[in-house]
């Protein structure tokens, strides 16, 4: 699996989001076959100060189906990913696993 992440704007999307990625990590115990599920975490880049208003608002969404977000500043977007070009970036972070 690949490219799937908790972070959806619409709820019935993340619903299968959250369902679909429920489903892969359970799979290999359930069928014995490996699926080779990784989840790196991803990072949401917020360029403007409506952006990080709407991963606020979208982060309070998230008590359906609960799940490890974190607002992060650009010190630690910096840290994370060092090469990138920080003049527009805000904030916001979902852990990996």
């Amino acid at each position: 699996a690949g490219l799937t992440t908790y972070y959806h704007p619409g709820i019935n999307l993340k619903k299968v989001h959250f369902d679909s990625i429920k489903l892969y990590e359970s799979l290999e115990a359930e069928t014995g076959q490996a699926v080779s599920l990784h989840q790196p975490g991803s990072v949401r880049i917020a360029s403007t100060p409506a952006r990080v208003d709407e991963m606020k608002y979208q982060m309070t969404r998230t008590h359906w189906n609960v799940t490890e977000q974190y607002l992060i500043g650009p010190e630690k977007v910096q840290e994370l990913f060092p090469l990138l070009n920080m003049d527009k970036v805000r904030r916001s972070e979902t852990p990996c696993r």
